[in-house]
This record gives structure tokens, C-alpha cells and sequence, in this order.
């Protein structure tokens, strides 16, 4: 199995007294995409690459650019409006309602990839179209934005039953074609048989799959080994699976081979 790179969520985590909005910091990661990437490798760019709404921009970008070429003829992700950028009002009317924006606060420490390493010209533009301001190549934000992507409602029901199952499996492998991983497939992840969150998706080019070959091997399968995972745990009385059944395979008996027809 792909290991799972540990993403901290940018939600809203309720609690007894008050709510926590949690922020996406690479130091949290290091210790994971360290080793792979070089320690020095620009902050800018992992965060790009792996802080949850980054992630659903590049997916619903991507996304958007294959309906666009007919690529995709059906939705298969509920459909994203867009994002907002929270403004300093939005944040205090929130803390007013007991939302606590803990980790938002980032203090200025100089080369935030510790060797240096600049963002190219585009990867700042792509950056700026998304948060609204452009990133400080090689220096921390003092503030992180508070940033929400906005999806139509949908209904509560997942739509992962037995007769959807082939229907949501050519779906996955079409993201996959696209490039996209979505590397959260489980039942809570659907609505309607479409897929919610991509908060933990990479969407080539990936940093990490363009340095590390075994990851990319791996997460090019990871999709598809969950997408079998959760049909057994749901239980689903289906023979659609995505991956080969090995288990199955190796309790057939090996066919004899046919006897000559002619004599030695």
C-alpha cells in the first residue's frame, strides 16, 4: 500500500465549547517529504502541492479543463462553485461565534527552506490567482488566508451501493487518466456516487511523484486498491473490482498442459 502523506485539513472542527480552524504547514511534513525532496527544497512549492485547498484547486482545474474538451461527459465530483478568501471582518465575526484560528499565525523566520531555492515566475502567478495575494519566494507568510472552496449541496446519501459500483470505478480510473489521484476512496467520500473531497489529492505534476519513482508507482494504484477496500468493507454484494484477485487466482489449480499430438 502507497504510505499516505499526513495532510492536516483546513476545516472548521467543532468541539464542547468552540470550533478549530486548522492551517497546512510543510514543517509539519518535513520528516516525510525531506528525504525525497531535499530539505532544501522551497517551502512554496510542497505547499502547492499538498495543502488540502491547493489540492482541490488543481484537481477541480483539472477537472474543469477535461469537460471543457469533452473529456468527461458526466460529473464525477460534486460540483465546486469556486473559493472564498476570508477578510480580516469574516475572521472576527467567526472568533465571535468561538472559532479559533489557531496555527494562522506564522511568524517571519527568514529562508523558510532553510538553503534557499526560489519559486519560478509561474508557480508564484498560479499561487496568487489562488490565494488572492502573491507568496513571498523563500520567506513564511505572517498570516496564513483563511480560504473556504464553496461545492453545491448535496444530497446526504453516499450512492455506494452494489449496482453503482461499476459506474463510480469508471469514474476513478477517468481521474486517474487525468492524472489525478484522489488517494481518499471510501464511502463517507461520496455523495450521489460522486466523489466530495479532494483535500488529499496530488494531480501530476507532483513534487513527490516526479522525485520518487516507488511513490509514483504506487499511487497510481492507490485509487483503485481503496476503491476494492471499501467494497469489502461496505460489505457489497458485487464481483466489480478494480485490481486482480490474487487471493482467488492462487487457489485455481494450474490447467495441465495439453499431450502432444504427435509421437516422440
Amino acid at each position: 500500500m502507497p504510505r499516505p502523506l499526513p495532510l492536516p485539513q483546513s476545516f472548521i472542527e467543532p468541539t464542547a465549547e468552540s470550533s478549530q480552524f486548522k492551517f497546512f504547514d510543510p514543517e509539519d511534513t518535513r520528516y516525510y517529504w525531506g528525504p525525497i525532496l531535499g530539505h532544501s527544497f522551497p517551502l512554496e512549492t510542497i505547499t502547492f502541492h499538498n495543502d488540502p485547498f491547493f489540492a482541490e484547486c488543481r484537481a477541480y482545474g483539472r477537472i474543469k479543463e477535461a469537460q471543457a474538451k469533452g473529456m468527461l461527459k458526466r460529473e464525477v465530483a460534486v460540483r465546486c462553485e469556486g473559493f472564498l478568501l476570508l477578510q480580516d471582518e469574516d475572521r472576527k465575526i467567526l472568533e465571535g461565534k468561538g472559532v479559533d484560528f489557531e496555527g494562522q499565525d506564522v511568524a517571519e523566520s527568514g529562508d523558510c527552506d532553510s538553503g534557499g531555492g526560489d519559486v519560478d515566475d509561474q508557480k508564484q502567478e498560479e499561487q496568487k490567482d489562488f490565494v488572492g495575494r502573491p507568496q513571498k519566494p523563500g520567506k513564511r507568510q505572517g498570516r496564513q488566508p483563511v480560504r473556504a472552496i464553496v461545492k453545491e449541496l448535496a444530497s446526504p446519501e453516499s450512492g455506494v451501493e452494489a449496482w453503482s459500483l461499476r459506474r463510480i470505478l469508471r469514474d476513478i480510473r477517468l481521474l486517474n487518466q487525468l492524472k489525478i489521484y484522489n488517494r481518499d476512496i471510501r464511502k463517507d467520500n461520496f455523495r450521489d456516487e460522486k466523489l466530495v473531497d479532494f483535500g488529499s489529492s496530488w494531480t501530476e505534476p507532483h513534487c513527490i511523484l516526479e522525485a520518487d519513482k516507488d511513490e509514483a508507482a504506487e499511487t497510481t494504484v492507490e485509487d483503485l486498491v481503496k476503491f476494492d477496500e471499501m467494497v469489502d468493507m461496505e460489505a457489497l454484494k458485487s464481483d466489480v473490482r478494480a485490481m486482480s484477485n490474487w487471493g482467488y487466482c492462487s487457489k485455481l489449480r494450474p490447467r495441465k498442459p495439453k499431450a502432444s499430438s504427435g509421437s516422440a
